[in-house]
Order: structure tokens, then sequence, then C-alpha cells
């Protein structure tokens, strides 16, 4: 089976997508690799704050939810992070260059919350692990202030 490009899953930008591949996906588990480049979104100078790990582990479970929409024929919808629960940080930076590993597992899933553990490794040294919760469905927009809609502006 060949495997679809990260960015035809997700609903980012192609310039806000940071995986470049998609390496192995099933029903519990999606790995993605990504590769810290001088174009980096968050690249200060040659590093990047590993906190953006975080993103990479979101980024991997939109790609798993992508993997399952497909299979399944269930519509994408909207899906927000709502929750990092646990998270360490082994490393302070991600170099430039640095190839990554971003693996996800499906923990829980009780609609309309998702729940993953992620780990992204350098040359299979762990340089953060986390579990993370997501919400899939529906987003209702708050009003504006004053508390006008948009049908009364």
């Amino acid at each position: 089976m060949t495997l679809p490009a990260p960015h035809e899953l997700l609903p980012h930008g192609r310039a806000a997508v940071l995986l470049d591949a998609i390496v192995a996906a099933d029903a519990e588990v999606t790995t993605c690799r990504a590769t810290v480049r001088p174009t980096h979104p968050y690249a200060l100078g040659s590093q990047v704050p590993a906190i953006v790990a975080v993103e990479l582990m979101a980024q991997a479970m939109g790609v798993h939810r992508g993997m399952h929409c497909r299979t399944t024929g269930e519509p994408f919808g909207q899906a927000l992070l709502v929750g990092v629960p646990s998270l360490r940080l082994h490393v302070e930076r991600l170099e430039l260059g640095d190839e990554l590993d971003v693996e996800v597992t499906l923990v829980g899933d009780q609609p309309p919350l998702t729940v993953f553990t992620g780990r992204v490794l350098r040359a299979a040294e762990v340089v953060a692990e986390g579990r993370l919760q997501v919400y899939h469905g529906a987003v209702e927009r708050p009003h504006p202030p004053g508390g006008a809609t948009r049908e009364t502006q």
C-alpha cells in the first residue's frame, strides 16, 4: 500500500506541515518522519526549541486520524489539540539536519475525545514523549465582542 504525503491528510497550509513522510500506519500506531531544515518555521538560527515536538506529535495524530477517515469513509471534521497531560522533553533543542521519527499510539477513543501517547526519536534516542488529547467534531466559534452575531452585523 502506498502511503500518502502528510500534507494530503492535514488541514494545514503546506508550509505549516512539519512532517515529511508517513513511514507506517495501522489502526493503533502511526509513524512519520521529519527533518529539521534551515527553512523550518520555528528555527532560531541553527536550532529549533524542543517544545516543537508537541506540534510534531499533534500532526502525527492528525495523520493517524486522516488515515482512519480514508479507510472508513468518515469525514475528518475539525480537530483541536485540547490537552497535554504529560510531556517529557529530554533535550532542550533540535538541531538543523536532525532526522526525527514521530510515533503516536492510540490509547483511547471515546468521541469526541481521543487520547494518544507520542514519542519523537532522533537516531533511536527518545528526545520527547508525552500523552496528548484531541477533540474531534464541530467547533462553535465565539460571538464577537458585544454579543453581535453575523446576522446582526
